[in-house]
């Protein structure tokens, strides 16, 4: 499967995502002069290898460039994204440009797939509602804290033992006597008796 392809040449993946410099080769034009085997022979190109193998953890070496001969398995020799930029650039200036563009393009299709959806309307108006309800419980809270004279905090711990404002699994009819109870021990006061405007 070839997730990449460069002047009408499927560029082959290895299972661990390296890139095939064979058909790297044969998109450039197939010359004898560019094959994979003569650009490994520059001993800048083992240097580049031996920098990027040493980046690795051990137990991941030489991931960076495979040679697969023989087999049943897809053969070429497979190299790191870095490598595939310095082989490209090894052959000539346009196949460089060519390969970074086709790269690009790969990167900005993947980003592409990677963006959400737009959400259903039905969990819009869910979300929408789920905020209302909210902001809703929330002036009720600070209204309640008002009429009692007590600062938000200390009604949220006497109401759930904790700094916010109710689970949703409690009433207003048991909060308000939870905090009747609590705040106004000695009075008569039903809860319809508070004032929270």
């Amino acid at each position: 499967m070839s997730v990449i392809t460069i002047f009408d040449t499927g560029i082959r993946q290895d299972a661990r995502g390296r890139f095939c410099l064979n058909d790297l080769h044969r998109a450039a034009g197939g010359q004898s002069k560019d094959r994979p085997s003569k650009w490994l022979d520059s001993e800048n190109i083992q240097e580049l290898i031996h920098e990027l193998d040493a980046e690795k953890p051990a137990s991941d070496k030489n991931q960076s460039l495979s040679v697969v001969k023989g087999g049943n398995g897809p053969q070429g020799t497979y190299a790191c994204r870095e490598l595939v930029y310095a082989y490209a650039m090894w052959i000539s200036a346009k196949f460089h440009l060519a390969v970074i563009r086709a790269f690009d393009a790969m990167q900005l299709q993947r980003i592409k797939q990677a963006v959400l959806t737009c959400p259903q309307p039905a969990y819009m108006a869910e979300a929408w509602f789920a905020i209302l309800r909210h902001q809703a419980s929330c002036m009720v809270h600070r209204a309640l804290a008002r009429a009692l004279q007590i600062h938000e905090s200390t009604l949220c711990q006497v109401l759930n033992g904790s700094g916010y404002y109710g689970d949703g699994r409690c009433g207003t009819d048991r909060i308000a006597h939870r905090v009747l109870r609590v705040f106004c021990p000695h009075q008569r006061v039903h809860a319809r008796q508070l004032s929270l405007v």
